[in-house]
């Protein structure tokens, strides 16, 4: 924790089949567009992947990543 008593958050993207990390965004309150921000990010450099499988983290339940999943067809 900072001195602030702020948690630290990360978000880690991982190619499970590869065994590689392909992202990490870290702040203080993650979100869902930061979610949705990082695969764009990530589909301009390694493009859309096939699945997404994710936990049922804060940054989840509002829809962002339904729609980006739906408008990308992934």
């Amino acid at each position: 924790m900072h001195s602030d008593q702020r948690k630290l958050h990360t978000l880690t993207m991982v190619d499970l089949f590869a065994g590689k990390c392909l992202a990490i965004e870290v702040g203080y309150g993650l979100r869902a567009e930061h979610v949705v921000a990082a695969m764009n990010q990530l589909k301009h450099v390694r493009g859309l992947p096939k699945w997404i499988a994710c936990d049922n983290g804060s940054e989840f339940p509002g829809g962002q990543m339904d729609l980006w999943e739906y408008s990308n067809q992934v």
